[in-house]
C-alpha cells in the first residue's frame, strides 16, 4: 500500500515536472532550486543580459559553457580557500579558457548592472 502510494505520488511529481512552463533559457537537468542550479542561471542570465536578451545557437552553447566554467572555478576557489587540493595548472587553463570564450560574445558593459561599490582612491601612506 505504501509503494503504492510512493508510486502515485512520483507519478504526480514527474507530471507537475513536465507541465512547468520555462520563462527563460535553461539548463538541461539542473535543478535551479539548489545553489549551484540559481548560480549557474544568475551567470547565464547576467551574460545573456549584457549580449542583450537575443542569443544565436553559438552564442547560446557559449554563454552556458562560461557559465559552467565560472561555477567550476568558483568551486575551486572555495576548495583551496579551505585547504583542500588544488591544481594550479588546471585551473589556469580553465580561467584562460573562461576569458576566450568571454572574448567571443558580443558583450556590451553598457547594459550589464552597476551594482559594484564605489572605488576608493588610494591613499598612499608612505612618501
Amino acid at each position: 500500500m505504501a509503494r503504492d502510494r510512493l508510486q502515485k505520488i512520483d507519478e504526480k511529481v514527474q507530471i507537475e515536472a513536465q507541465s512547468q512552463p520555462v520563462a527563460r533559457q535553461t539548463l538541461h537537468g539542473v535543478d535551479r532550486r539548489k545553489a549551484d542550479g540559481k548560480r549557474l542561471q544568475e551567470l547565464v542570465d547576467g551574460l545573456t543580459t549584457e549580449i542583450g536578451g537575443t542569443l544565436s545557437a553559438s552564442q547560446n552553447a557559449t554563454v552556458r559553457r562560461v557559465a559552467t566554467l565560472t561555477l567550476w572555478t568558483e568551486h575551486q576557489d572555495a576548495a583551496q580557500a579551505h585547504g583542500q587540493p588544488f591544481d594550479v595548472g588546471v585551473y589556469g587553463s580553465i580561467t584562460n579558457t573562461i576569458a576566450r570564450l568571454i572574448e567571443s560574445l558580443p558583450l556590451d558593459p553598457k547594459r550589464a548592472p552597476d551594482d559594484r561599490p564605489e572605488r576608493i582612491p588610494s591613499t598612499r601612506i608612505f612618501g
